[in-house]
């Protein structure tokens, strides 16, 4: 080897140290119910199969205007029909015995609320999240399928950045609503359908 070679073997880079994701630690349904449930500390914490998701932010206040319009249009859809249950915002829900989520407003029938007391497993007929720009595709996505897995009906997705609403009423078919598009959510609640103006109106 030649003085030249020695040199440049010397001051060749180091190959990086291969970096190995660690599995995220295991909690069990219990744990998770006595150390996250309860947490107020501007997260939402939902989990699956033995993993705690926690996003960047639950619903806040600055969101709080569209759920108002989703409960005010309910509450007087409820005057005309024969509608017995409640638009609830960020309720637990155990989606099946390995998947827990926390909707920012779903649907549970007067029945449900009474049969979730015994602690049985409740699944809400719409449920709707509000995406804010720190969400992830995949997450949403995901999140998506698991919720019409276990037999959700209609699911909206609420884009205020992008002022558009995308409803999806099975996992291969949905809509992309804008301005005055309606928004139908019949497929769950009977008369429910509001235009995205509605949806996301500022003012009182």
């Amino acid at each position: 080897m030649t003085a030249t070679t020695a040199s440049r073997s010397a001051s060749a880079p180091k190959p990086a140290p291969i970096k190995v994701k660690k599995r995220p630690a295991y909690v069990s349904w219990e744990s998770f119910q006595n150390r996250f449930l309860s947490r107020e500390d501007g997260h939402t914490y939902e989990w699956t199969n033995g993993v705690v998701e926690k996003s960047l932010n639950s619903m806040d206040i600055t969101q709080l205007y569209i759920w108002d319009n989703l409960d005010t249009f309910f509450k007087n859809l409820c005057q005309q029909k024969a509608i017995t249950g409640k638009l609830i915002a960020e309720v637990d829900i155990l989606l099946n015995p390995l998947v827990h989520r926390r909707p920012d407003v779903a649907f549970l029938t007067k029945e449900q609320i009474r049969n979730g007391k015994q602690n049985q497993i409740q699944i809400p007929a719409f449920v709707a999240e509000i995406i804010s720009p720190n969400d992830k595709a995949n997450r949403v996505s995901r999140k998506n399928q698991e919720y019409f897995a276990a037999g959700v009906k209609v699911i909206w997705n609420i884009y205020p950045a992008l002022q558009e609403v995308h409803v999806y009423d099975s996992p291969d078919a949905s809509r992309i609503c804008r301005a005055d598009d309606l928004c139908s959510a019949e497929k769950a609640i009977p008369g429910f359908f509001m235009p995205v103006s509605e949806i996301l109106k500022e003012e009182a």
